[in-house]
């Protein structure tokens, strides 16, 4: 087979005709043999291209709601340490320990005023001054929230080891665990 690329012009200067290639009995074309095979080949190669899109959008998917799951168990990490840190106490006897839905209750430096966490239906809820406040993302489920006490030599509640499920609300594949310790300023 030779190729050749013949353009046919016409008297205005457009071009009328191309012609691709010739074949050695002076046939010019395809025959439909020929057309059907291209058309099998383009479609196998439409198909893995497809095929690699979706599955690159599937992983894309996945990555968006484990980046969800890690910067909330961040935020609550941040948030619970940042509370331990200007808390004076743990109140041990409001607080629920031990319990995958467990409720943790600090004072601050004057005694009088608390902050709360507890789980609530899928949610971590902040409760500061009367006020309730939504802390974990929407976009996530909190499945377990689970603290142990961290007693002294003097057996007296120093801190909490926290153990914290999410899952993503959209992809319940999409999960994390976490533990974490706090301990109060001394």
């Amino acid at each position: 087979m030779r190729l050749n690329l013949n353009i046919k012009i016409n008297s205005q200067n457009h071009i009328i005709g191309l012609d691709w290639f010739t074949w050695p009995n002076g046939n010019k074309g395809v025959t439909l043999t020929e057309t059907l095979i291209y058309i099998v080949l383009f479609g196998i190669i439409f198909l893995a291209i497809m095929q690699f899109l979706f599955t690159m959008n599937e992983g894309n998917r996945v990555a968006t709601y484990r980046n969800e799951i890690d910067r909330s168990v961040i935020f609550l990490n941040e948030h619970l340490n940042d509370s331990f840190e200007s808390a004076a106490s743990i109140d041990d006897i409001n607080s629920i320990f031990d319990s995958d839905n467990s409720k943790l209750y600090l004072y601050t430096g004057s005694g009088t005023t608390s902050i709360n966490y507890r789980l609530e239906n899928g949610n971590i809820i902040l409760n500061k001054n009367a006020q309730d406040y939504l802390i974990s993302s929407p976009r996530v489920e909190v499945t377990q929230f689970k603290l142990e006490r961290i007693l002294n030599a003097d057996d007296a509640l120093v801190g909490a080891r926290m153990t914290l499920s999410i899952r993503s609300s959209f992809d319940e594949k999409s999960t994390k665990t976490v533990e974490t310790s706090y301990a109060l300023k001394q």
